[in-house]
């Protein structure tokens, strides 16, 4: 819900679905930096544009992979 100058509040599904965006554009990050050595500063514009065509099926496979690669590090994303 919007409240003028007190920014904006979530819903439920809302927070659920945020959250889902943003694992994915951080995986897509993570992948393309870490498994594909694409620079830093290419990585977030080439994220934006990855993380929209992502399959559920295709993010468990690039999890995979990445689970490999940083195990600690891909504990953050758990697919429900």
């Amino acid at each position: 819900m919007h409240q003028p100058y007190r920014g904006v509040e979530l819903t439920d599904k809302g927070r659920r679905l945020a959250v889902q965006v943003v694992r994915r554009h951080r995986l897509s990050e993570c992948l393309l930096a870490n498994i594909l050595r694409i620079g830093w500063g290419k990585v977030h514009e080439l994220a934006y544009k990855l993380e929209h065509g992502l399959r559920r099926y295709a993010i468990s496979y690039f999890l995979m992979l990445y689970w490999q690669r940083v195990t600690e590090e891909a504990k953050i994303f758990k697919l429900k």
